[in-house]
């Protein structure tokens, strides 16, 4: 089935990475632009909500972003079973991501997975200006930050800067 992936390779491998998880036996998946606040210490091994299905970056289901996640191994091959399903379910679409799917599955049914809110935008923390303390509570009690393709084009520039500039 994803050999025929209708959509481009970087959402292919968005939905592979869930298969690639679950086939290790679950644990930890994080994007590539997430960094760590605090060091995870010994909680890393034991996973939040006793291994069920956790999205880190969100407040609710429907706006869950799968920038972090953790679960146990089933827990992630019940999830990629349902992110497939959800995609064929949505080839007639112009575009479709893993977050797009997650989001779907989730206003199906909000017991799909559980939410903690526990990653920041960066568009939250850098609002294109110098960063101050009002900035700094944004990342209280938070495990990461999500450098996302939203968040970068949508405020954390200074005026002039482009995202350009920075590859």
């Amino acid at each position: 089935m994803l050999e025929d992936f209708k959509f481009n390779d970087y959402n292919k491998m968005c939905f592979i990475r869930w298969i690639a998880v679950a086939a290790v036996g679950g644990g930890w998946m994080c994007d590539y632009d997430v960094f760590p606040l605090n060091p995870f210490n010994a909680e890393g091994f034991d996973l939040p909500n006793d291994g069920r299905l956790t999205v880190h970056e969100g407040r609710v289901q429907i706006h869950s972003v799968p920038s972090l996640v953790s679960g146990s191994g089933e827990e992630f091959t019940r999830m990629a079973h349902l992110l497939i399903e959800n995609y064929i379910e949505h080839l007639d679409v112009n575009i479709w991501s893993d977050m797009y799917a997650l989001q779907n599955i989730g206003e199906q049914n909000l017991q799909n997975f559980e939410i903690m809110n526990s990653v920041v935008d960066v568009g939250k923390v850098l609002q294109g200006e110098e960063t101050g303390a009002e900035s700094c509570k944004e990342t209280q009690n938070k495990r990461a930050i999500h450098f996302s393709h939203y968040g970068l084009q949508n405020g954390a520039l200074l005026p002039g800067e482009t995202r350009e500039q920075y590859i």
